[in-house]
């Protein structure tokens, strides 16, 4: 298994896991540490995914009729 492929499966535990337990998912609700925990692997997700272009926010508004 990858190691997105891990994040993204821990990441949905810790949200099933917080729907089994207050009917909806709330960050607010998970302790500390697993806040950290997912936030941490939302961020290493987010890294995986940037393939490092940047555009100016008008040439992105231009590129998506905005």
């Amino acid at each position: 298994m990858s190691r997105e492929q891990e994040a993204l499966q821990r990441i949905r535990q810790i949200e099933s896991d917080c729907i089994s337990q207050h009917g909806e998912f709330d960050w607010e609700e998970l302790s500390e540490d697993i806040q950290d925990e997912y936030d941490s692997l939302c961020i290493l997700l987010d890294e995986l995914q940037d393939d490092g272009e940047q555009i100016s926010w008008e040439e992105f508004k231009k590129e998506n009729n905005l």
